[in-house]
């Protein structure tokens, strides 16, 4: 649902974020980094949580979030827009990561 409602905003032309949060199902990612680049404006810092998947990211696999998650990051690198970075974390829950970027033009 969370794609209907960052179309929606897009169909309103509702007033740019300063931050977008990206936390939800990770199949999606792609499509909710293209929404809320439409949702931006240079200066806006967009994070997106969850992107290392315990390492899973380097793996061949058809797992539907780390497939999000690899196109999500193919985004980032090929678009000369953003300024970007992932971190890796370790915690609680292992391997994790999230990655944030500023929306440059």
């Amino acid at each position: 649902m969370a794609v209907q409602s960052l179309q929606r905003l897009v169909d309103e032309k509702a007033e740019p974020f300063d931050l977008v949060f990206i936390d939800a199902d990770k199949e999606n990612d792609p499509e909710y980094l293209r929404l809320s680049l439409l949702l931006s404006r240079p200066g806006t810092v967009i994070i997106g949580d969850n992107v290392v998947r315990k390492g899973r990211v380097v793996e061949q696999t058809n797992d539907p979030d780390v497939v999000g998650v690899k196109k999500y990051f193919e985004l980032l690198g090929s678009d000369p827009h953003l300024d970007t970075t992932a971190v890796q974390t370790v915690g609680a829950k292992g391997w994790d990561g999230f990655s944030i970027m500023v929306v440059r033009t």
